[in-house]
């Protein structure tokens, strides 16, 4: 799923000769454009998925998020948040290509940043926290862990209910997906799933 904290599908790159020219400039000057490369990278495995290249770019994506790792390890307040925006879109890959077991850690990680991050600045950071929550909640209920998927789902629900009255026309299809998910995590009441189990023969 990509939200407004996501890179945008008119943000995604068309060519991927980009990523190649980035290649060969790092061979050049290993430190000097290791972030270049990581945002084209990220760009280019957004390109991909979005034209059901799945196993392209669960490979793509995989080598951004080592590069945002090894950036965000010299100077994690530039690139903490490039990091988490890569986990969360390499989570959304892993799952497309049935990895959704090593995907759930992975977006794990992405919400652990972005929690972080939403402590020292809720405005930039709480859409990609809220994006990154419901992906765990689905990723949660797909591993048949419902209760905690429902109140990632529920938490997630909460953020894009605030942001959806600041501003509906970024956020109101989010927070109907949100409640969605949330419907669907939601234990059934008793006599609706006993009346299911029912012998409906006379």
């Amino acid at each position: 799923m990509k939200t407004p904290g996501e890179i945008s599908r008119s943000q995604r790159v068309r060519n991927p000769r980009s990523a190649r020219i980035r290649r060969s400039l790092i061979r050049r000057h290993p430190t000097g454009h290791l972030s270049d490369l990581a945002i084209s990278l990220n760009n280019l495995g957004n390109r991909l998925s979005s034209l059901g290249r799945w196993d392209e770019s669960v490979v793509v994506s995989k080598e951004a998020v080592d590069h945002y790792l090894a950036l965000a390890r010299d100077k994690p307040d530039a690139y903490l948040p490039l990091l988490a925006r890569a986990l969360s879109n390499h989570s959304v890959d892993l799952g497309e290509v049935g990895r959704a077991d090593e995907g759930l850690p992975v977006v794990e990680e992405a919400v652990t940043i972005r929690r972080s991050l939403v402590r020292e600045n809720s405005a930039a950071h709480l859409p990609g926290l809220a994006a990154s929550l419901l992906n765990l909640a689905q990723d949660l209920g797909a591993a048949g862990r419902r209760r905690e998927g429902l109140a990632a789902a529920e938490e997630a629900a909460g953020y894009y209910g605030g942001l959806a009255r600041a501003n509906p026309g970024a956020f109101g299809d989010l927070l109907s997906e949100a409640r969605e998910t949330e419907a669907s995590l939601r234990p059934e009441p008793a006599a609706a799933t006993d009346a299911a189990s029912a012998d409906p023969s006379p």
